[in-house]
Protein backbone atom coordinates (compact mmCIF):
# COMPACT_ATOMS: atom_id res chain seq x y z
CA UNK A 1 0.00 0.00 0.00
CA UNK A 2 1.42 3.21 -1.31
CA UNK A 3 2.21 6.61 1.76
CA UNK A 4 -1.32 8.00 0.29
CA UNK A 5 -3.03 5.19 0.53
CA UNK A 6 -2.14 4.67 4.17
CA UNK A 7 -2.60 7.98 5.31
CA UNK A 8 -6.52 7.98 3.56
CA UNK A 9 -7.02 4.73 5.75
CA UNK A 10 -5.88 6.72 9.39
CA UNK A 11 -8.14 9.53 8.01
CA UNK A 12 -11.09 7.18 7.42
CA UNK A 13 -10.63 6.09 10.79
CA UNK A 14 -10.03 8.76 12.48
CA UNK A 15 -13.52 10.32 10.62
CA UNK A 16 -15.39 6.98 11.69
CA UNK A 17 -14.54 7.16 15.47
CA UNK A 18 -15.08 11.05 15.32
CA UNK A 19 -18.43 9.94 14.04
CA UNK A 20 -18.53 7.89 16.86
CA UNK A 21 -17.96 9.88 19.62
CA UNK A 22 -20.52 12.59 17.90
CA UNK A 23 -22.93 9.89 18.32
CA UNK A 24 -22.67 9.31 21.69
CA UNK A 25 -22.15 12.86 22.37
CA UNK A 26 -25.59 13.44 20.39
CA UNK A 27 -27.37 10.48 23.16
CA UNK A 28 -25.47 12.15 26.13
CA UNK A 29 -27.49 15.12 25.17
CA UNK A 30 -30.81 13.39 24.80
CA UNK A 31 -30.33 11.77 28.57
CA UNK A 32 -29.62 15.35 30.12
CA UNK A 33 -32.69 16.91 28.44
CA UNK A 34 -34.43 13.68 29.51
CA UNK A 35 -33.53 13.74 32.91
CA UNK A 36 -34.11 17.67 33.33
CA UNK A 37 -37.42 17.25 32.46
CA UNK A 38 -37.86 14.11 34.97
CA UNK A 39 -36.16 16.52 37.42
CA UNK A 40 -39.26 19.31 36.78
CA UNK A 41 -41.55 16.70 36.87
CA UNK A 42 -40.63 15.15 40.33
CA UNK A 43 -40.21 18.92 41.48
CA UNK A 44 -43.74 20.02 40.22
CA UNK A 45 -45.17 16.67 42.19
CA UNK A 46 -43.16 17.66 44.93
CA UNK A 47 -44.83 21.15 45.22
CA UNK A 48 -48.17 19.26 44.74
CA UNK A 49 -47.98 17.08 47.95
CA UNK A 50 -46.42 20.24 49.78
CA UNK A 51 -49.31 22.28 48.87
CA UNK A 52 -51.61 19.46 49.78
CA UNK A 53 -49.66 19.03 53.37
CA UNK A 54 -50.30 22.83 54.05
CA UNK A 55 -54.05 23.09 53.36
CA UNK A 56 -54.18 19.67 55.95
CA UNK A 57 -52.20 21.32 58.26
CA UNK A 58 -54.63 24.45 57.72
CA UNK A 59 -51.60 26.78 56.24
CA UNK A 60 -52.95 27.14 52.32
CA UNK A 61 -56.52 27.01 51.89
CA UNK A 62 -57.52 24.11 49.73
CA UNK A 63 -59.29 26.24 47.34
CA UNK A 64 -55.50 27.50 46.30
CA UNK A 65 -54.88 23.68 45.23
CA UNK A 66 -57.64 22.87 43.35
CA UNK A 67 -57.19 25.95 41.48
CA UNK A 68 -53.71 24.51 40.16
CA UNK A 69 -55.13 21.20 38.69
CA UNK A 70 -54.44 17.87 38.96
CA UNK A 71 -50.56 16.65 39.43
CA UNK A 72 -49.41 17.01 35.83
CA UNK A 73 -52.73 17.64 33.96
CA UNK A 74 -54.02 20.68 34.85
CA UNK A 75 -57.74 20.76 35.03
CA UNK A 76 -58.34 23.14 31.81
CA UNK A 77 -55.90 20.88 29.83
CA UNK A 78 -57.99 17.76 30.86
CA UNK A 79 -61.21 18.71 30.03
CA UNK A 80 -60.58 20.44 26.53
CA UNK A 81 -57.52 18.63 25.50
CA UNK A 82 -58.34 15.89 22.52
CA UNK A 83 -57.22 12.46 23.17
CA UNK A 84 -53.78 12.77 21.05
CA UNK A 85 -52.74 15.47 23.51
CA UNK A 86 -53.89 14.34 26.75
CA UNK A 87 -51.07 11.26 25.62
CA UNK A 88 -48.52 13.35 25.00
CA UNK A 89 -49.12 15.61 28.31
CA UNK A 90 -48.62 12.65 30.07
CA UNK A 91 -45.66 10.91 28.37
CA UNK A 92 -43.85 14.15 28.07
CA UNK A 93 -42.56 17.78 29.72
CA UNK A 94 -39.94 18.51 26.41
CA UNK A 95 -37.98 21.71 26.86
CA UNK A 96 -38.35 21.75 23.20
CA UNK A 97 -39.93 25.00 21.93
CA UNK A 98 -42.15 23.60 19.00
CA UNK A 99 -43.30 20.78 21.48
CA UNK A 100 -43.88 23.25 24.50
CA UNK A 101 -46.11 25.43 21.83
CA UNK A 102 -48.30 22.74 20.62
CA UNK A 103 -48.97 21.50 24.51
CA UNK A 104 -49.90 25.27 25.13
CA UNK A 105 -52.57 24.57 22.56
CA UNK A 106 -53.32 21.39 23.51
CA UNK A 107 -52.47 19.94 20.06
CA UNK A 108 -50.09 16.31 19.52
CA UNK A 109 -47.84 16.90 17.13
CA UNK A 110 -49.59 14.10 14.72
CA UNK A 111 -52.90 16.53 14.98
CA UNK A 112 -50.67 19.10 14.08
CA UNK A 113 -49.15 17.38 11.14
CA UNK A 114 -52.29 16.26 9.72
CA UNK A 115 -53.61 20.09 9.44
CA UNK A 116 -50.71 20.57 7.35
CA UNK A 117 -50.33 20.44 3.99
CA UNK A 118 -47.29 19.11 2.27
CA UNK A 119 -45.91 17.44 5.64
CA UNK A 120 -46.60 13.83 7.01
CA UNK A 121 -46.52 13.13 9.88
CA UNK A 122 -43.63 10.91 10.60
CA UNK A 123 -41.57 13.99 8.89
CA UNK A 124 -42.67 16.14 11.72
CA UNK A 125 -41.82 13.59 14.06
CA UNK A 126 -38.51 13.01 12.90
CA UNK A 127 -37.72 16.60 13.63
CA UNK A 128 -38.35 15.71 17.32
CA UNK A 129 -36.41 13.03 17.24
CA UNK A 130 -32.79 12.24 18.83
CA UNK A 131 -30.27 12.20 16.02
CA UNK A 132 -29.38 8.86 17.32
CA UNK A 133 -32.71 7.81 16.81
CA UNK A 134 -33.58 8.69 13.50
CA UNK A 135 -33.77 12.09 13.86
CA UNK A 136 -33.32 14.60 10.94
CA UNK A 137 -32.94 18.54 10.68
CA UNK A 138 -36.40 20.48 10.08
CA UNK A 139 -36.23 22.06 6.48
CA UNK A 140 -35.61 26.25 6.82
CA UNK A 141 -39.19 26.53 5.18
CA UNK A 142 -40.76 24.82 7.85
CA UNK A 143 -38.96 26.31 10.80
CA UNK A 144 -40.36 29.92 9.51
CA UNK A 145 -43.56 28.49 9.03
CA UNK A 146 -43.73 27.67 12.70
CA UNK A 147 -42.30 30.38 13.80
CA UNK A 148 -45.04 32.57 12.05
CA UNK A 149 -47.90 30.08 13.25
CA UNK A 150 -47.04 30.15 16.53
CA UNK A 151 -46.69 33.37 17.81
CA UNK A 152 -47.53 34.47 21.37
CA UNK A 153 -50.88 36.66 22.26
CA UNK A 154 -49.06 37.91 25.16
CA UNK A 155 -46.00 39.37 23.45
CA UNK A 156 -46.10 38.92 19.96
CA UNK A 157 -43.24 37.31 19.31
CA UNK A 158 -42.48 34.01 18.17
CA UNK A 159 -42.40 30.83 20.38
CA UNK A 160 -40.80 28.66 18.35
CA UNK A 161 -37.78 31.10 17.12
CA UNK A 162 -36.23 29.49 13.37
CA UNK A 163 -32.43 28.91 14.96
CA UNK A 164 -31.05 25.69 15.25
CA UNK A 165 -31.06 25.66 19.02
CA UNK A 166 -35.36 25.23 18.78
CA UNK A 167 -34.32 22.25 17.04
CA UNK A 168 -33.10 18.88 18.65
CA UNK A 169 -31.35 18.13 15.29
CA UNK A 170 -31.00 21.40 13.48
CA UNK A 171 -31.86 23.16 10.50
CA UNK A 172 -31.06 22.44 7.27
Amino acid sequence: MSSAGQFEAKAKRFEEEADEVEGFLAKTRQLVLDFEAQIASLREQAAYWRRMANAESGTQPLSSIQKKGTLGVPKMEAESASRGAKVSIARTKSTWPFRQALHKRNLSLPEWARSQKGITVEAAKSWLKAPSGGGRPIPLVWAERIAKEFVSDETGTTEVPPVDASWPNGIR
